[in-house]
């Protein structure tokens, strides 16, 4: 038999603006990886360029965002989406 580890519990809500706390190191992991592929364009994380831009995507016409918190509660992922009707 294959030793299977337990899935983590974890949990997914809308992300209130009082949780972008939880999602800025998030944001800094992924500013990370485009700075590592185009330090030409990125520059240093600012993190209050980071949550600026998280706030003017929730506040876009018809944008969700949902936040996935592990049990214990460090945040896991998030997104910020719009569906559109074509």
């Amino acid at each position: 038999g294959h030793d299977r580890t337990p899935p983590m519990p974890f949990a997914i809500r809308d992300a209130a603006p009082e949780d972008f706390g939880l999602i800025l190191p998030l944001l800094r992991g992924l500013h990370a990886l485009h700075a590592d592929a185009r330090p030409d364009v990125m520059g240093p994380p600012d993190d209050a360029a980071l949550l600026a831009d998280l706030r003017a995507l929730r506040q876009e016409e018809g944008a969700t965002a949902l936040l996935a918190l592990a049990a214990d509660g460090p945040a896991l992922g998030y997104a910020v989406f719009a569906i559109e009707e074509r």
